[in-house]
């Protein structure tokens, strides 16, 4: 009788584990993208890892990966080594609040600590030399001038000062260089409204859909006969259209059509 009912407890508990995995299963999210290059194309032979419960981690062998998750605040990391020894990294947050699909694509850029200290330890070298170059004479008659140039900038100043006061005209004349002021920005506000009203939008989107939808914003600028600023200005009205996507990375933009 004793063994009967232990049996039905391990029975009992059982099926209690099976039904708070069941649950567990359900309220999973699923988290996939593909891994790409600067230059939009697909890294194959990627490390990938989520920091769940425990960590996940895989190679994403085609480019892609994929991971099931629950409910949390994950950060996903992405590393790759070239052939020149050179390492990519990727790295994105993620708040899963509900089961279903979740699409991040990850773009990786080459790691940039080891070179900002060399470009530190240049800049510092650089400055001392710079430091001890203003020992030289020249130095200290540049700065004998500068000295006598605003000691005497503020004698006509205060010399000044009291016919300043006394000028009937001067407030209407601030008024005046104000609304001046005000019209200007006015007129380069309109100005630049212009530009992207009358600019080659079109043209933008036709790009981006020849490079599959994504490319970054130098490389648009190349197939574009048009200036810095107003490809950023085109870029601007874009995206405050809904148009495209613009994601910050390092340097430079790249461009994802929505």
């Amino acid at each position: 009788m004793v063994q009967v009912r232990r049996m039905r407890n391990i029975r009992v508990w059982f099926l209690l584990v099976l039904l708070v995995l069941m649950a567990a299963s359900v309220h999973a999210a699923t988290v996939h993208g593909t891994i790409y290059d600067l230059d939009l194309n697909p890294v194959k032979n990627t490390i990938v890892e989520i920091n769940t419960m425990p960590n996940q981690r895989m190679v994403a062998r085609d480019g892609s990966y994929t991971f099931s998750v629950p409910k949390g605040d994950y950060r996903i990391k992405a590393t790759h080594d070239q052939p020149d020894g050179t390492l990519l990294l990727a790295a994105e947050t993620l708040n899963v609040k509900n089961e279903g699909d979740y699409v991040l694509d990850l773009f990786l850029f080459p790691d940039l600590e080891e070179e900002d200290e060399i470009l530190q330890d240049i800049d510092t070298d650089i400055g001392d030399e710079a430091i001890e170059g203003k020992k030289s004479g020249a130095s200290w008659i540049l700065s004998g001038v500068i000295i006598a140039i605003f000691i005497i900038v503020v004698i006509i100043f205060f010399k000044l000062l009291p016919f300043m006061k006394r000028w009937p005209g001067k407030e209407a004349k601030d008024s005046e260089e104000t609304k001046e002021a005000k019209a200007k920005i006015g007129a380069e506000k309109e100005r630049q409204e212009a530009v992207v009203a009358k600019g080659d939008l079109g043209d933008v989107v036709s790009i981006l859909k020849k490079h599959g939808g994504r490319m970054t914003q130098r490389d648009l600028r190349k197939e574009l006969p048009l200036s810095e600023a107003k490809v950023s200005l085109l870029v601007a009205e874009l995206e405050h259209q809904g148009r495209i996507k613009k994601i910050k990375k390092g340097r430079g933009n790249i461009l994802i059509l929505q």
